[in-house]
């Protein structure tokens, strides 16, 4: 059983909200008692976030550091998030997280817990949608994309809830 810190913060990183580097924002987050962090490492190649997980769940390193992905500039940055040993517990999303096969398979064993968050088709599509648009992309192109290359790997993902623990809905 996880023990909860106290007091019981979460920071989530989003880059698109943070007014400076996220790098002081986290680090101004734990001095001041957060001790859980989400981090949204999207834009790691596959190999990298088994990395990068294997070292956040050994806690071997007194500090791991995490890229972060600038959507302004629509660039990872890397080392810029620190993550000290003490922080019990990271949350981390993605959608090939519970993929069963290439380096993704080992990624469930080192999980404590997985969640398969599930929000019904049109909301999630218009979403999609609205996020390519917000960051420069025609709406006509956005709509093509959407519909095409992510919806393919909306189906891939979508295959994978079984290996979860639990479904939430949202929506």
């Amino acid at each position: 059983m996880i023990r909860l810190p106290s007091p019981p913060l979460l920071l989530i990183t989003d880059r698109r909200q943070a007014a400076r580097p996220l790098t002081g924002v986290v680090a101004d987050a734990l001095a001041a008692g957060c001790r859980w962090v989400s981090l949204r490492e999207k834009d790691l190649a596959d190999a990298e976030r088994l990395a990068l997980l294997r070292r956040l769940r050994d806690a071997s390193d007194d500090v791991v550091y995490t890229p972060e992905f600038r959507r302004a500039i629509e660039e990872p940055i890397n080392a810029a998030v620190a993550v000290p040993r003490d922080v019990p517990l990271v949350i981390t999303e993605g959608n090939y997280l519970l993929l069963d096969e290439g380096p993704w398979r080992h990624v469930r064993e080192l999980l404590d817990e997985t969640w398969y968050v599930v929000q019904d088709e049109s909301t999630r599509v218009e979403l999609l949608i609205a996020r390519h648009i917000e960051f420069g992309k025609d709406p006509d192109f956005a709509r093509d994309w959407v519909l095409r290359s992510d919806e393919r790997n909306a189906a891939l993902v979508a295959a994978t809830q079984q290996r979860a623990d639990a479904l939430v809905r949202v929506g």
